[in-house]
């Protein structure tokens, strides 16, 4: 039987892609040595991407996104449910524009219940040891850092917060990267939590860097966030959450490949652009497998669907942003009909009907919106939109909020004309038309599993969810 056993591994070795390989070579490293060992390979130059003018908005600023600005710089934060906490602990010298004194965050402890994650490194085993009422979950939303993509948009909009935000940066990467060491501790456990960081983290520093007129983003700090975010990079190559055992993969799969996308988009460095070719293969693969001839995602679900369709979107953003002459058609028709199912689960509202498990993931936030005290994880408008910019399909802005329609532009996609097919064409006249029937259609459809295309049990009252 272990013979069997080594037999199939070496197979699924050799026949896999140098991604993969790498992260099987890393962990049978770490089992031999009991040692994590991550380290920058090359001198990769940071480069920015971001054309932060069509990030400009002057409808941005509401009231709403002020109490946000003030919500944040006091370091409270409304994660899944738990309300407006202070997630501020130990005092240190480094100064803020708002309070004199900055605060260091408890990136490491879980405030609703007390509890502290101490261990250096984290696997399943401890996960499910963990006390009653303990969710790892909340801290890796805290870890995310959802809220820097929109503080750095407000000081793009608010030149008088501007430099507050840029000191308040500062100051929490360096209390961050002092909590948690590449590769150590309950943030970087999950390879997908560190890939979606990075890619929130990347977009707001370009933003940032643009914008320090006075010099407050140091050098010095400037080389050590940038190794620190390159190294990003390291952590989810050498552990990619890919299935070796059933030779399968989920979205965390896929948000890993996104997470190398950004990094190697921002980092112009010869191992990067060595990897570059065989990492956008493999991502135009896993979204081909993840996602129905129709559009739909295999998860079935709509959350997930919402999820996975941002994360292709995000990707092929990257992908068309380091190589301009990049085409792709049957990519592109496959993002076009994920599209669709995103806009047939849209109710009159702007909400997503709710279709299967759903735990709020998202990815880059560039605007929240709350009901009280609860936010809203509902709207797929941004995402749709961001489709809608990478394929190179006009949107109509007044859908979706203007600042996340023109998220696209800011990174310089090319604006093409994409072909429909009659079919296409009809689906969209019946969007408008008969968007009832055509929710029921598509909602039987989505429901098709990927392998043994069946369709589930019919316990989803659709005549409630319209």
């Amino acid at each position: 039987m272990n013979c069997k056993i080594i037999r199939n591994s070496v197979y699924r070795y050799l026949k896999s892609n140098p991604l993969l390989r790498r992260t099987i070579r890393s962990k049978v490293m770490v089992k031999l040595t009991k040692k994590h060992n991550y380290h920058r390979r090359d001198k990769a130059v940071f480069r920015s991407r971001l054309q932060i003018a069509s990030m400009i908005d002057r409808n941005y600023m509401d009231p709403g996104v002020g109490e946000l600005y003030v919500h944040y710089m006091r370091h409270e934060y409304n994660f899944l449910g738990t309300g407006w906490r202070n997630w501020s602990g130990e005092k240190t010298g480094g100064e803020t524009a708002d309070a004199g004194i900055y605060e260091k965050i408890w990136w490491k402890k879980d405030i609703l219940t007390g509890y502290e994650y101490c261990q250096k490194y984290f696997h399943s085993g401890l996960i499910d040891r963990l006390p009653k009422g303990v969710d790892i979950k909340i801290l890796w939303e805290l870890g995310r850092m959802y809220h820097w993509p929109q503080l750095a948009v407000i000081a793009i909009n608010d030149e008088r917060k501007r430099n507050d935000i840029l000191v308040e940066f500062v100051c929490q990467m360096n209390d961050f990267m002092e909590a948690n060491p590449i590769g150590e501790g309950v943030q970087f456990y999950c390879p997908m939590e560190a890939a979606i960081r990075a890619i929130n983290l990347l977009f707001t520093y370009d933003c940032l860097l643009q914008m320090d007129d006075t010099g407050i983003l140091t050098e010095n700090f400037k080389t050590k966030l940038e190794a620190y975010l390159f190294l990003h990079g390291e952590v989810i190559a050498c552990n990619l959450e890919y299935n070796f055992t059933e030779d399968t993969c989920g979205n965390h799969y896929l948000a890993d490949l996104c997470g190398l996308l950004w990094i190697s988009m921002y980092f112009d460095g010869n191992e990067r652009k060595n990897n570059r070719k065989c990492l956008m293969e493999e991502f135009v693969r896993t979204i081909q497998y993840q996602f129905l001839p129709g559009g739909s995602n295999f998860e079935c679900s709509s959350g997930y669907h919402r999820l996975a369709s941002e994360l292709s979107a995000l990707g092929v953003l990257a992908i068309t942003t380091m190589d301009c002459v990049w085409q792709d058609q049957k990519l592109k028709r496959i993002l076009k009909k994920m599209a669709l199912i995103l806009q047939s689960f849209r109710g009159i509202d702007g909400r997503m009907i709710q279709i299967g498990d759903n735990d709020s993931g998202s990815v880059l936030k560039l605007k929240c919106f709350y009901e009280g005290e609860k936010e809203d994880t509902l709207r797929v408008d941004s995402v749709y939109g961001l489709i809608c910019r990478v394929i190179g399909e006009e949107k109509n802005e007044t859908e979706i909020p203007s600042i996340i329609n023109r998220f696209g532009d800011a990174y310089g996609l090319k604006k093409e004309t994409a072909v429909l097919t009659e079919e296409e064409k009809l689906q969209i006249q019946k969007l408008s038309s008969d968007d009832k029937q055509y929710l029921k259609n598509i909602s039987r459809r989505f429901m098709y599993h990927k392998r043994e295309c069946r369709l589930l049990p019919e316990e989803i009252n659709l005549k409630a969810c319209i």
